[in-house]
């Protein structure tokens, strides 16, 4: 393999790791089912979805003259959010055309050249390895930053049992009982990058590994001096070994010499050009070849230029079924307070989780060199057996709520997952393969990765307000999350929302609500959401983000989501 297909490579992992790279959550470590994503995670007594949130609420969503009340057809919803991106796929586009010309760079016309100086900088590309460095520094220095934040894609979705959530009225406690039974899938794929480098392989003839040798791309533009010549690393490394691979019938003392030339003349060429494990590597070869106790004879040896990089593609999927029963009670009744003003609910829901948790690294390195459509490669491997790797876990969770009311406000108070619940991702030390696990380990050594993965349901707490108008036809309604909380794939979020919507006792008139979100946290992302109410019965909300990632010149929105559900008219 050539310098200019090792490129060629980093260049179609970087593409499949961004080809392969929700619904707004009250409790934000869950997806929150489709009305929601536009009024928010409040109390809401237009939807039974809303006995999701703010426990004491469940009081309010029966009305004094009926006893049950409960979904129809179950709320479905659907989310993906993109990385960051600002035209990444012309940007590698430009880095494979550009490597096609320096390719041919005697043949280059004088416009051609300056064309690379201006992306590369001036005078960068006066010389073919200049050029080269040049464009190996950009990919490590630049376009990594890049792949890091736009190579990755987040998904999931929701869906609620037929016929639920239930609201039950005791009149005699003077509260109500909500059970629901839900599932909820959140999923990422994401590309960790770490600096991209080469490494020449030395092997047997039946392919057994013996060692090698790494050189970072940054470096490939170090000078040595070389048989009274100064030349590149570039030149050095790919003319060396081109000439040894030349040799039919290489001898003790041609092998002791290409290891030696490696070791010299890379060693002395600046200090991240080569690697002490490989230096340690080559010298201890030298001297087994000088002393006669190589266990490879001369015929048997092989050499190869691979690609080297600790970079990965890390996927994670959960998904969850969730039982909940809940409480509500007035407070103000039990206790015969004055409700003049308003009134106090307060409530409890018990909820328990059972998980499936999924994962899969895959090495860029790997994937690179065993060459192929790395496009389809790429997303093979992290899709083939994806869940055989997956733990199954179970676990409870307690939310508590507050809300005062009265005929034109409320206000209210959740924290959720009081006893935060953790669950475990599998341990990848188990099940990844040599390159993999060692690129793992050293992203996990800088603090970006970790193997063995837990995640915790954080326990946060929600404050949410709303004002009504027209017999709470009309409303203005509000949250925002007071910490951070994590999800099940690892990310953590703090919304804030705001929404306006108008509720009409009508079957006719639609019901029309407008929200927006801030993601105060994490990605930081904003969203703007439209929902309809049809026939009193039937709920349709759609969400877009407003900031956007740019793919071919064209610009996209990173978050798009949509909902539909059913439920019985209030």
């Amino acid at each position: 393999m050539s310098f200019k297909h090792i490129f060629m490579a980093i260049a179609g992992l970087a593409v499949a790791s961004v080809a392969m790279t929700g619904t707004a959550r009250a409790n934000q470590s869950l997806n929150m089912p489709g009305f929601s994503t536009t009024s928010g995670p409040v109390s809401n007594i237009s939807s039974i979805h809303s006995s999701n949130f703010n426990p004491a609420n469940a009081n309010l969503l029966v009305s004094d003259d009926e006893n049950v009340r409960m979904g129809y057809l179950s709320n479905i919803g659907i989310f993906a959010e993109l990385g960051e991106s600002e035209n990444l796929d012309t940007k590698i586009d430009r880095i494979v055309d550009d490597m096609d010309l320096v390719d041919g760079y005697d043949f280059l016309s004088d416009f051609q050249k300056q064309g690379l100086n201006n992306r590369y900088g001036a005078g960068a590309c006066d010389t073919e390895e200049g050029c080269l460095e040049s464009i190996a520094t950009y990919i490590n220095n630049q376009l990594l930053n890049d792949l890091n934040k736009g190579g990755q894609i987040r998904f999931g979705g929701h869906a609620n049992m037929l016929l639920l959530p239930v609201a039950v009225k005791s009149k005699a406690l003077a509260g109500s009982w909500t059970f629901n039974f839900a599932g909820h899938a959140q999923g990422i794929g994401r590309f960790v990058g770490d600096k991209f480098g080469v490494r020449t392989e030395f092997t047997d003839t039946a392919g057994a590994y013996i060692g090698g040798v790494e050189i970072d791309l940054d470096g490939l533009g170090n000078t040595v001096n070389y048989n009274g010549n100064v030349v590149t690393v570039y030149e050095f490394a790919e003319n060396r070994i081109d000439a040894f691979e030349q040799i039919i019938n290489p001898t003790d003392n041609d092998i002791e010499l290409l290891i030696n030339d490696f070791n010299t003349q890379l060693g002395s060429s600046g200090a991240q050009v080569i690697s002490a494990e490989s230096e340690q590597f080559l010298t201890d070869l030298a001297t087994d070849y000088a002393n006669g106790t190589a266990e490879v004879a001369p015929g048997d040896f092989n050499t190869d230029l691979l690609l080297a990089t600790d970079s990965i593609i890390d996927a994670k999927a959960a998904m969850v079924a969730q039982v909940s029963l809940g409480y509500g009670q007035s407070l103000s009744r039990t206790f015969d307070w004055d409700k003049k003003h308003g009134e106090l609910q307060a409530g409890l829901r018990l909820n328990y989780f059972q998980a499936e948790l999924g994962r899969n690294v895959v090495s860029i390195e790997a994937e690179a060199n065993e060459g192929g459509d790395n496009d389809s490669d790429t997303s093979d491997s992290l899709t083939d057996d994806f869940m055989d790797e997956r733990t199954s876990e179970s676990n409870f969770g307690v939310d508590l709520g507050l809300l005062w009311h009265s005929d034109f406000y409320q206000v209210g108070a959740t924290i959720y997952n009081i006893n935060e619940p953790s669950f475990d991702y599998p341990d990848m030390n188990k099940y990844l393969d040599e390159t993999a696990l060692k690129a793992a380990r050293a992203l996990e050594a800088q603090g970006r990765l970790q193997l063995k993965q837990e995640v915790t349901l954080t326990r946060h707490a929600v404050l949410e307000a709303a004002a009504f108008a027209l017999e709470r036809q009309l409303l203005i309604q509000g949250s925002i999350a007071l910490n951070e909380a994590e999800n099940l794939i690892g990310d953590e979020h703090q919304y804030a929302t705001l929404s306006f919507g108008y509720f009409t006792d009508s079957w006719f008139i639609p019901g029309i609500r407008v929200g927006y979100r801030k993601d105060l946290a994490g990605t930081e992302l904003s969203t703007a959401s439209l929902g309809l109410t049809l026939f009193g019965t039937m709920n349709i909300d759609a969400s877009v983000g407003l900031e956007e990632s740019s793919y071919d010149d064209e610009d996209y929105p990173r978050y798009l989501a949509f909902a539909i559900g059913f439920e019985e008219k209030f």
